[in-house]
């Protein structure tokens, strides 16, 4: 996978809306040479900010993906964010509207998130309808999180990953059913 842009059209956390990052401007040539991004800045720069705004996004296109969903999810809204919680505390905690666009496989994903509603993923400019079918065509083979320092933000949505891979291992286990994996790509 190759990041491409991000766009935020709502701020979150010390990200204003209309933040823009621009990773590369064309189509890489060579998906499998190793090219990492390196963000470098002064604290309070909006670093961690901005590897947290992607683990959400991952997570959340992770969970739309997925074939096995925990029953303690139903009880979550569409933005998969708990209910019980006021309307301030999930506009500091979730980015409400973004746009993201990056190369797997060889295609140009694009995923818009407007707010208050689903996102809309896109593979070569054609809007998906069956996530679930197209899984392995527009998410990466696995979405690794990293952070120098303690952050327990970002570490989150990888966590709640684990969870979700417990449930579906113990699901398997009380259905007496082969298991050989997580269904999940986040490590």
């Amino acid at each position: 996978m190759r990041l491409k842009r991000i766009k935020l059209n709502s701020s979150f956390r010390s990200l204003h809306s209309g933040f823009e990052l621009n990773f590369i401007d064309n189509k890489p040539e060579h998906y499998s040479e190793v090219n990492p991004y390196c963000l470098v800045g002064k604290n309070g720069s909006g670093k961690s900010n901005l590897l947290e705004l992607l683990a959400f996004i991952f997570y959340n296109l992770e969970l739309r993906c997925l074939g096995f969903f925990p029953k303690i999810f139903d009880k979550m809204d569409a933005n998969y964010q708990i209910p019980e919680l006021s309307t301030k505390k999930r506009d500091e905690t979730y980015p409400k509207s973004y746009e993201l666009e990056y190369y797997v496989k060889g295609n140009l994903i694009k995923v818009i998130k407007n707010d208050g509603a689903d996102e809309e993923i896109y593979q070569n400019d054609v809007l998906l309808k069956g996530l679930k079918d197209n899984k392995d065509s527009i998410l990466p083979k696995f979405i690794i999180g990293y952070s120098s320092g303690e952050n327990e933000i970002l570490s989150l949505p990888f966590f709640k990953m684990r969870f979700i891979q417990y449930d579906e291992y113990l699901k398997y286990l009380s259905d007496e059913s082969p298991y050989s994996s997580p269904e999940s790509r986040m490590v």
